[in-house]
């Protein structure tokens, strides 16, 4: 009698504890999903004073695996990274504006951006390509030995013909853990070779822009889009004290000095044929809708790109689009 007392007592007692559990999930289900949630930054620099990334209200969010020995938020929308922050470190790598529109229909400032399949604008089409507020396919999200891998992909059937009259599939790789790397890959379904320029649109965090220093990319030529497209060469250091839209010709290294946070950020990528340097600095930066009025002192983008020069695909054959961050600390 007491072994069936005992065995009943233990059935109720885990009835409770699953009752209580679907009831506390509901709750956070509610919670999470209700504006005043969506409202609250995900990662939040204090002394900034702005949000460093933010959480959507949709499902499209996939937030970090627990299990991971990182942070690295992305959302499906546009096939974006949203925020990384690598192991050992306090800071985010990543800048998301606070006014990004993250579900919405418009591109996400912030983040890595995939412009694809032209880089820039073009005349009659979206600026940056076709890819950057399509629904991505989530393909995996698992992590193994602390490391987080995610695949994504996008495919021409899900897009309307008239948007680019190819067939393609791009995918997505990242890797997150102590270092960051993305893969992006252009694959050719169709019966004709296209031609494509793109770019990872990457919004590094820095503590303060006029303590910041880029290295890297002394005698380097670059295109300085700010003067007609200019040629000329960098001597030195780069640090920024104006508005900067310049394309490194023949780059695949750049190192970004972020003094206020005693850190340097490197920016590396195998396949990249150029590398872009962009901030808005004060005046366009307040004619930005999704940016707010001192966020230009708080990033600056340095993108692994394939432009000017376009890359040819042929049908059944692939390109792939490397991007690898890595921190360490500076004094």
């Amino acid at each position: 009698t007491k072994n069936i007392q005992g065995a009943v007592w233990m059935v109720f007692i885990l009835f409770l504890g699953i009752m209580n559990t679907m009831v506390v999930d509901r709750f956070i289900l509610l919670w999470v999903t209700s504006p005043l949630f969506t409202a609250i930054p995900f990662f939040w620099n204090t002394s900034l004073g702005a949000s460093t990334g933010l959480l959507p209200e949709k499902e499209s969010l996939k937030k970090r695996n627990r299990m991971s020995s990182s942070d690295l938020s992305y959302t499906t929308k546009g096939g974006q990274v949203l925020a990384w922050r690598a192991e050992g470190h306090d800071n985010p790598v990543l800048f998301c504006s606070a006014l990004a529109d993250i579900t919405g229909s418009k591109a996400i400032r912030g983040g890595i951006p995939v412009c694809w399949p032209w880089f820039g604008p073009r005349e009659g089409s979206a600026q940056h390509g076709i890819v950057r507020t399509a629904e991505w396919r989530l393909l995996r999200d698992e992590t193994i030995n602390g490391s987080q891998y995610v695949e994504i992909d996008l495919s021409s059937q899900h897009l309307p013909p008239s948007s680019w009259p190819y067939q393609w599939n791009l995918s997505m790789l990242i890797t997150a853990a102590t270092s960051f790397q993305l893969q992006l890959t252009t694959l050719n379904e169709g019966n004709e070779p296209f031609f494509i320029t793109q770019a990872l649109h990457t919004y590094f965090l820095v503590g303060n822009i006029f303590d910041t220093q880029l290295s890297g990319l002394d005698r380097k030529k670059y295109i300085d889009k700010t003067k007609q497209n200019e040629r000329m060469t960098q001597q030195g250091l780069l640090t920024i004290g104006q508005e900067i839209d310049r394309v490194y010709l023949d780059t695949q290294l750049v190192r970004i000095h972020d003094t206020a946070n005693q850190r340097v950020m490197e920016v590396k990528s195998n396949q990249a044929s150029s590398m872009v340097v962009w901030n808005p600095w004060e005046e366009k930066c307040r004619a930005l809708a999704d940016l707010q009025n001192e966020d230009y002192k708080k990033f600056i983008c340095v993108e692994a790109a394939n432009f000017p020069e376009e890359i040819g695909i042929e049908p059944g054959q692939s390109f792939t689009l490397d991007l690898e961050i890595s921190v360490g600390v500076e004094a």
